[in-house]
């Protein structure tokens, strides 16, 4: 995500702390979506630490923080996750077309 936001790939500790802070923040609509049986508490415990890869949780995560969309490229399908349509400070709606997508493959 670092090089896609930012241009670089020096971000990533900040992204990292970013997305796990409003994870948890935002426990109430993000805890039913941990994968693998984990609860919710040991799998942020593991996202905290550098070389554990995001999940679609934390796509979702880094897109509300941001107002940004993220396109998802897969084989065989392509996806999106949209950031928040209510992303100024005046509570005002950012069109979905002037919001910035970043890509990933």
């Amino acid at each position: 995500m670092s090089d896609q936001f930012y241009g670089n790939t020096r971000q990533h500790s900040k992204i990292r702390k970013e997305v796990c802070e409003h994870l948890e923040t935002n426990r109430d609509h993000f805890q039913y979506f941990v994968e693998d049986n984990k609860n919710f508490n040991d799998h942020i415990s593991q996202m905290k630490k550098i070389g554990t890869y995001g999940g679609n949780m934390e796509l979702v995560g880094f897109a509300q923080l941001h107002g940004v969309d993220i396109k998802i490229y897969q084989a065989g399908t392509i996806y999106v996750i949209k950031g928040n349509e209510n992303n100024k400070a005046d509570g005002s709606t950012k069109e979905a077309r002037t919001r910035r997508t970043l890509h990933i493959a």
